[in-house]
């Protein structure tokens, strides 16, 4: 295969992949009916590159990365003008720093943000990894999957306890969040900030990301965590509307 048909493979299995999420390499090359060889070699390739990645580590099953996807998928911008105006809109309204997260790998990644004016106020940087089990979009993102998948996504049980401590009040977190439609926890992953969020979802109702908002604890009970939940939840139902 040359360069040439190396690139133009690459941008097929680009195009493949961003339409039908979630294909093994074996598929792929039967899709698109190339040599697997090459298939794997170019996937690989895309993937060090940060353009691929795996749904889960080790699952072989590939799909867009968070931060290409994007643009890649969505060329026209709509949802990344939707998840920006509903960042600028939640922080307005509630003075806290706002962020949409989409899955990458083994976390989370931000990929909008509208930080707060408050002198007091959280900063997370566009491109940082936040934990599953730590979070207030993991716990969304995971109430919106069924038990089987929630369970694959958080891995190794042993490693899940070592990592996240107190495994009973995670899964009453998420089921919590399965049951108002928003997740809160409060100095899980860093202390003395909470978060609160709610999951983006596709047509075919699977998550594709989370909102949320993170805020100094300090700032409870004047921040109503329940409140900005179910404000959370109105703007993913908007972003939604452009995925």
């Amino acid at each position: 295969m040359t360069n040439v048909q190396s690139v133009r493979s690459a941008v097929r299995i680009m195009e493949l992949l961003a339409e039908e999420p979630l294909l093994g390499i074996s598929d792929v090359a039967r899709r698109l009916e190339l040599p697997k060889a090459s298939t794997f070699r170019i996937i690989h390739t895309l993937a060090d590159s940060g353009w691929l990645e795996e749904e889960f580590p080790d699952s072989r099953r590939w799909k867009v990365a968070a931060t290409f996807g994007v643009s890649f998928v969505r060329p026209s911008g709509s949802f990344s003008e939707a998840a920006q105006q509903a960042v600028n809109a939640v922080r307005d309204e509630t003075g806290e720093t706002t962020h949409v997260l989409v899955p990458s790998g083994a976390a989370l990644m931000v990929v909008f943000r509208a930080e707060s004016r408050q002198d007091l106020r959280t900063t997370l940087s566009i491109g940082t990894r936040v934990p599953w089990d730590a979070s207030s979009s993991g716990a969304a993102y995971l109430a919106s999957v069924p038990p089987a998948e929630r369970e694959q996504i958080l891995g190794d049980p042993e490693a899940l306890l070592e990592r996240a401590g107190d495994l009973a009040h995670l899964h009453r977190i998420i089921d919590r969040a399965v049951d108002r439609g928003f997740a809160v926890i409060q100095g899980r992953w860093r202390p003395g900030i909470g978060g609160v969020a709610a999951p983006i979802r596709d047509g075919a109702g699977r998550p594709v990301g989370a909102i949320a908002i993170s805020y100094p604890l300090s700032r409870v009970p004047e921040f109503s965590p329940c409140s900005a939940g179910e404000l959370l939840a109105r703007h993913a139902r908007v972003i939604e509307q452009s995925v």
